[in-house]
């Protein structure tokens, strides 16, 4: 829906009432995708880290929301062409995240994995926090504004085949590290993991041009 969201910024006459448009269909289907999750946490937690625990569950559960949120903030950063803003978006949950590894390696405290997930977890809220502060203008007149069934319908029309490819996309780039994690261990998912991570960074003109050209083309 944030392809669409891009797509329709100049063509609409209220922008506020786009954004409601776009979020909604989206929080109703986190919603019933968080009840699913937290109604069997404890499976997830073993199915994805291998450790069962709600805790962990729940931290996650608290990204998948943030994240959600942050991917339609950002767009709206990025569609009002406030660059540095958008920029600082981007650059916040990463700086945060190697201080708060900085923290514990120097305290010295508990160095596991439900202390890693969970300085991952305040990361990225903080950068959630930061957009909505940001754009708080914007969405809290989203919130009590009308929803437009019709602008929902079309941008559903256009969205709806995107998930297709989407997931098709997360498959490829993705099946890897369920491979890795299904017949090695987590330190070489790990290992191969934060590999693969520095190795995108080649593709940083990739995203530059894709943050920058989306938005000017529809304009």
């Amino acid at each position: 829906m944030h392809q669409a969201y891009v797509r329709e910024y100049h063509e609409v006459e209220d922008r506020v009432i786009l954004l409601k448009s776009v979020v909604v269909p989206g929080l109703v289907i986190l919603f019933l995708f968080s009840v699913v999750f937290l109604s069997f946490a404890g499976w997830f937690s073993k199915l994805l880290f291998g450790i069962e625990s709600i805790s962990i569950a729940l931290l996650l559960l608290v990204a998948i929301w943030a994240t959600f949120i942050i991917n339609f903030l950002s767009h709206l950063l990025r569609m009002q062409e406030r660059a540095l803003a958008f920029s600082a978006t981007q650059l916040m949950p990463r700086a945060i995240l190697l201080a708060l590894v900085g923290v514990i390696v120097v305290l010295n405290f508990n160095q596991n994995f439900q202390s890693l997930i969970l300085i991952n977890t305040i990361a990225v809220f903080s950068s959630t926090l930061l957009f909505a502060w940001l754009t708080h203008s914007s969405w809290l007149s989203a919130l009590s504004a009308s929803t437009d069934h019709q602008l929902m319908k079309k941008m559903l029309k256009f969205s709806l085949p995107l998930i297709v490819s989407g997931l098709a996309f997360w498959g490829l780039t993705a099946m890897d590290r369920f491979f890795l994690r299904a017949m090695t261990n987590f330190e070489e998912l790990g290992i191969y993991s934060m590999a693969a991570s520095l190795a995108a960074g080649a593709s940083i003109l990739t995203v530059v041009f894709y943050n920058i050209w989306h938005p000017v083309v529809y304009k």
